[in-house]
């Protein structure tokens, strides 16, 4: 979903009765986006092929990339903070162990390799199990 209050949702926020406060809040958020690198296959049996997917880019990543950058330059726009950064996993696909790993780490705060070298069962980080 785009933040862009003009189109209407699911591909933009419009029609929610959200405004621009909103939409400032929202991308100044803490927020990490994961792309894997590998995921560059136009023809992914999964990936959309209508024309706003399309005009984004031709596979995954390259989405991916594209939405970072069109939301960043929204937060510039709207003159706030944009919290967001961007992280691409090396070799990984759309679903992958790698990035799973990954997104764990973030999630604990644990984004340094030694530390996560160490954890034996993240059920018991993310659960409290």
């Amino acid at each position: 979903m785009l933040p862009d209050l003009s189109i209407d949702y699911p591909d933009g926020m419009g029609g929610l009765g959200l405004d621009d406060s909103f939409v400032r809040r929202y991308l100044s958020k803490k927020l990490t986006i994961l792309l894997g690198d590998a995921d560059a296959n136009p023809d992914a049996p999964d990936l959309p092929r209508n024309e706003a997917a399309q005009a984004q880019g031709p596979h995954r990543l390259a989405r991916g990339l594209w939405h970072y950058e069109y939301c960043r330059k929204v937060a510039q726009r709207l003159g706030t903070s944009f919290g967001w950064r961007l992280e691409t996993v090396p070799g990984a696909v759309h679903v992958d162990q790698a990035m799973f790993e990954i997104g764990a780490q973030i999630l604990v705060g644990l984004e340094d390799r030694e530390s996560w070298a160490r954890v034996e069962r993240i059920d018991l980080l993310l659960y409290g199990g």
